[in-house]
């Protein structure tokens, strides 16, 4: 049963290369993850930025150049 053993030695390796790609999926997704919450976060302040600076322009009287 020399053929079993083979098979029982290539199904590991199997396993084990998709439990390793698994692992760098997850990592990668959670690394995307990230980077998208960090880039969310970036625009939200950047449209509150843009916000304030319309409201501001708007209430503020041209100043004159004398």
């Amino acid at each position: 049963m020399e053929g079993g053993s083979n098979d029982d030695k290539e199904v590991e390796a199997l396993r084990a290369q998709v439990e390793q790609l698994e692992r760098l999926w997850q990592k990668d997704a959670l690394r995307s993850l990230a980077r998208e919450t960090l880039l969310k976060s970036e625009l939200l302040e950047l449209k509150a930025s843009l916000s304030a600076a319309e409201s501001n322009g708007k209430s503020l009287p041209i100043p004159l150049v004398g």
